[in-house]
């Protein structure tokens, strides 16, 4: 007896993830990203502020 083809269904979900391993390591590198560029920024505004107040030449 031959089963009749069925089609994937499209409604459902591609990426499972049951542990949440993925969705806390997600967090963790946007986590990491946002304080590195939290950094530079701050990094970057108190250079701007040494030029101002002449304290880098």
């Amino acid at each position: 007896m031959t089963a009749m083809f069925q089609p994937p269904d499209v409604t459902g979900a591609i990426f499972v993830d049951g542990s949440g391993r993925r969705g806390r390591r997600l967090r963790r590198a946007t986590y990491a990203l946002v304080a590195v560029l939290l950094v530079l920024l701050a990094a970057f505004w108190l250079l701007q502020g040494l030029d101002v107040f002449e304290f880098g030449t």
